[in-house]
């Protein structure tokens, strides 16, 4: 089998950004780099390849002044969505101060994470009354750019905020701009191998386990063993009690397994 090499600049596809950030980490995808164009809105959208986590935002404002910039997102197109706010999440809501047209503002700071499964399509429009730049596209949907982890797609300028007027919209255009991210599985709620606790606690921490959640038959105490996959931690134990009342409980632990062990306290 191939074994990847850190540090060739290609994120192979056993590396992500926790195990080779060198690779794996502020990837750049780059829309249009020119456009004379511009409007108060745009909405594109875009498809992973491989699972990504978005970054940033960098585009190109239509002059430098201070402005509010808003930044929506949504899983799948936007087709169908264009006049429909609340089937939107906002993820940036910020008066910043945005630089001419000729150099990129970046936004950062999201309000939550942006995490895009391979295969997976995400939607994003951003919003500013200093107006973006984008440029003329050949068809709404075509495909702009893309590298190993996702693909950029033509989209459309609006002159009015969430507009479903037709003549609000102008079609195609081409975001001028570019999405920073990693390659990075950290956020789908799943502890993926590479994470842990330390570097994406919102998927490796307070996890948990069910057993029976029913019964009807019980005993002063039990026994069980569990076997660990990976690298785990404790944290806690529920059990369901035969009654309510107020009384003792003892909690006791072995490694291996607890067969021949059970009269043995020691």
């Amino acid at each position: 089998a191939a074994t990847s090499v850190c540090g060739n600049n290609l994120c192979e596809y056993n590396e992500n950004s926790l195990s080779c950030p060198l690779d794996c980490a502020n990837k750049i995808l780059v829309g249009s780099t020119s456009g004379g164009s511009g409007a108060i809105s745009t909405m594109f959208q875009v498809k992973a390849i491989r699972d990504v986590l978005v970054r940033s935002i960098a585009f190109h404002a239509s002059k430098a002044a201070t402005a509010q910039v808003q930044i929506f997102t949504r899983a799948g197109p936007y087709r169908g969505y264009e006049g429909n706010e609340s089937a939107w999440t906002l993820i940036y809501d910020e008066v910043i101060v945005m630089n001419d047209r000729n150099i990129p503002t970046k936004i950062v700071a999201f309000d939550r994470n942006i995490f895009i499964t391979a295969g997976a399509t995400q939607s994003f429009y951003i919003f500013t009354p200093n107006k973006l730049m984008y440029a003329s596209g050949t068809t709404e949907g075509a495909l702009v750019s893309s590298d190993s982890a996702m693909e950029l797609y033509e989209g459309l300028g609006m002159i009015s905020k969430f507009s479903s007027n037709p003549s609000d919209t102008y079609s195609p255009r081409v975001f001028r701009g570019s999405i920073g991210y990693d390659l990075n599985s950290c956020g789908n709620n799943v502890c993926d191998i590479g994470e842990t606790l330390s570097n994406c606690p919102e998927d490796c921490s307070e996890k948990v386990i069910e057993a029976s959640p029913t019964a009807s038959a019980g005993a002063i105490g039990t026994m069980f063993h569990i076997e660990a996959t990976r690298d785990i931690e404790l944290s806690s134990f529920d059990f369901y009690s035969a009654i309510v009342a107020t009384g003792e409980v003892q909690v006791y632990t072995r490694p291996g397994q607890y067969n021949g062990y059970e009269i043995d306290e020691a």
